[in-house]
Order: C-alpha cells, then structure tokens, then sequence
C-alpha cells in the first residue's frame, strides 16, 4: 500500500515544489467566506472535517470553543459551561466541559460523567453504526487512566493492566487506541488492537510524552498509522512513525521542528538543516511509511518561511513563502492541482483542511472557510436562464420557442 502512494506522489510532489503548476484558484469553483472577523481574536486548535471546522477562540470576550457548519458559528457549550480541548470526528465533537466529557452531534449532546478530580484530553472516532469516545482521567494529571465508552457506558481500559503504570494522552481510530504509559522506566506507546494490548515501542527514552515541550502527545490517523516525537536527552528530538506494521526514525540528521498531522497519506511534518535539501532552511515533508517527499522548501526558516501546514481527507495546506522576500500565501496541494491565495500579512496563523475544505487565519481577527464547488456557482443567476445553466443562450430559446404562442387560460377566447 505505502508504494503505491509513494510512486503517486512523486511527480506530484516535484511539480508542486517547482511552484510551475500553481495557480490562482478560479473564483467560480471556490466559495469563500469570512466567518469571524471584528474584534482581535486568537485562533488555535483549527481542525477541519468533512462537515464541520472547529477552533479554541480566544478575544476581548471570555475564551471558548467555536464551531462552523455552514450555516454560521456557534459557541460549544454543554448546559451552559464552556467547552475546551474538543476534537473532531465527521460530524461529532468531543470536549472538555464541567462535570465530564461532552459529546456534540448536530444538535444533540451527551454528557460522559467524571468524579475524578482530573479529566481530559478526549477524542472520538465515527463509526458507521456507533460513536466511541475516549479520554484519561485520574486524581491529578500524573495519575490518570484510559477510559472509553463503545456506547455501552464507559469502562476504565489500563485499571487493571500490571506491566506498566497509568495512561495518557489517548487516541482512536478505527480499528486502534493509542496512549502513552511509563513501564517503570521512561514513557512508552501502548495500543489494544484486534482485544489484546501492545507495548508498541520497547527503548530508554521517553516516547510521545516525556519531557518534550514542543509537541506532546500522539498523532493518529483514521486507519491507524500513528506519529510521535521521541526524547533522547541531550540530543534532538526523534520523530517515529508507526505504519500500521513496523516503526520508522524519520529524519535522521535533520533537526524536526513540528507535526503538523497525520493522514491515510502519511505524516506531515516540517524539519531544518535537513541532510537532503541543503539548499532550503526549513522543508515540508510528507513520509508515507516508504518514501520522504518534499511538499514545500523555504530559504527563509520557520518561522519565518513556513507558519502552519494541515493535512487531511487527502489534501494538504500550508501558510509560507519561499524566500525572505516572497509575500505570504495559503496553499492548497490536493491530487494535481495545487492553487494558492496570497496573503498580504501574516500573524499567528492557522490552518486546518478536508478535502475540498479549508479554513485559515492569517490574521489574528479575521478566519476564512473556503470550499470547492463540484460545479461552478451562479453568483448572478439571469432571468431568463430557462434550464438553470447560469447563461442564456440557445438552448434557453428552445425551451421559449416550443412553448411558443401557448396559452394556459381555460377559456382560450381570453387569450390574446
């Protein structure tokens, strides 16, 4: 499987780093919107799904978690509290929220109670016939368990586990929990697969959690695949992908400034001083269980070159420029086609992205929603467009002539 993709994305990513095939997207096939402007706010936590975008908001206003469904944007609240560390399965939303772990999906809400003195870190995964719900929970955050519930009420995974202690920082996918544990000498990736429970990774130092400030925590993908950063001290941190089979040191050499996600196409990831582009500062790249591909190179390092990157529902986003002098653009790599929206100014942005979604904030007031058209839109429908194909033109007189003279008064004498 991991070859298939790769040879795919060769070309693909060649050409795309060449910057020849970019265009302007056609204002016809996208509709753009500013769905939060005004006041300054902070954006951060931008997740996008086939159906939702969430984001932590932060303004002049109390801070809170935001969502946007097309429709307009609402505050996630679950019986009047405020709702944090939310994460995003299609159409479901988990989050922190007072009393326990909300569960939001189209208007309906759910509430998974927690006496423990310390909960967090949830998330959800979408399944055809249920939802299930993770999180850790324990007496302080040192002290946690896993607790899932499949539907049935929740139940406590790593209570009764005795080859190692606590757990944390769990994930789900469709067929995989991950989380973090100390085996009584460093932290190591746990996963319950198939009903039986691994100890994925087996080594002397700290995996996905540790003492690592820059990103904490595991990354995984629908299917399973999983990324995280491993601490050797005093060296740099390693970046270790899980392909579902074995794991891979991605990098090796270079310097991993940043996860910035996973997806079924891999790992996307950004690094400095890497040994095989000695000609970029800070590169983008993508690493799909077989092959390292370059998405996008800078001369100007991160974060001055490249500020955020996204990937999901295969299409890939980010927010950068090639060289110091370059103007900003959000850019959008999906199949063949890679398009992109300059941006004239840049401070703290954002980006999440779906498919066809995308969402971004290159200021810290303003957050645009973009989605691709399967048709173009009709932004200035003409009266007499008879067959609804936003022009008029002969098939429109065709339509009027084969109707030509006919009247519809029952007492044909009254037409005219």
């Amino acid at each position: 499987m991991f070859q298939k993709i790769a040879l795919s994305l060769i070309c693909l990513f060649t050409c795309s780093f060449c910057f020849g095939q970019t265009g302007l997207p056609d204002p016809n096939r996208w509709f753009l919107q500013p769905v939060a402007s005004g006041q300054i706010h902070f954006f951060n936590n931008v997740q996008v799904s086939e159906t939702l975008a969430v984001w932590w908001q932060e303004g002049p206003e109390a801070p809170g978690t935001f969502y946007y469904d097309g429709t307009g944007i609402y505050e996630l609240r679950y019986n009047g509290s405020a709702c944090s560390e939310a994460s995003l399965s299609g159409s479901n939303i988990v989050s922190r929220t007072t009393g326990g772990i909300a569960l939001h999906n189209n208007g309906y809400q759910h509430l998974y109670e927690v006496s423990d003195a310390y909960y967090g870190h949830p998330d959800v995964y979408e399944h055809p016939s249920v939802i299930e719900v993770i999180w850790e929970a324990g007496p302080d955050q040192s002290n946690t368990n896993v607790y899932i519930d499949y539907g049935f009420g929740p139940e406590c995974i790593t209570c009764n586990a005795q080859s190692f202690y606590n757990g944390k920082r769990p994930k789900i996918s469709a067929d995989t929990i991950a989380w973090i544990s100390n085996d009584g000498n460093d932290d190591e990736i746990f996963m319950l697969k198939d009903g039986a429970i691994t100890q994925l990774t087996h080594n002397d130092i700290d995996d996905g959690y540790g003492d690592y400030i820059f990103d904490e925590g595991i990354h995984m993908a629908d299917d399973g695949t999983m990324a995280w950063f491993a601490w050797p001290i005093p060296v740099p941190p390693q970046l270790h992908y899980y392909d579902g089979e074995n794991i891979h040191q991605l990098a090796v050499g270079g310097f991993i400034e940043e996860i910035w996600g996973i997806s079924e196409m891999g790992v996307l990831y950004s690094a400095a001083d890497h040994p095989d582009y000695p000609e970029h500062e800070s590169v983008l790249l993508l690493h799909d269980g077989a092959e390292e591909l370059l998405v996008f190179g800078t001369e100007a390092p991160q974060p001055d070159g490249l500020r955020a990157a996204s990937i999901g529902g295969y299409s890939i986003a980010w927010i950068g420029r090639q060289t110091w002098t370059d103007n900003w653009s959000v850019n959008l790599l999906k199949g063949q086609e890679l398009v992109s929206w300059p941006l004239p100014f840049v401070l703290e942005p954002e980006v999440g992205v779906w498919g066809n979604r995308l969402v971004w904030t290159p200021e810290v007031n303003t957050l645009y929603f973009g989605r691709y058209l399967d048709s173009p839109a009709c932004v200035n429908p003409p009266v007499m467009d008879g067959n609804n194909d936003c022009q008029v033109n002969l098939a429109d007189y065709a339509i009027l002539a084969s109707e030509w003279l006919f009247c519809g008064y029952a007492d044909q004498s009254a037409c005219q």
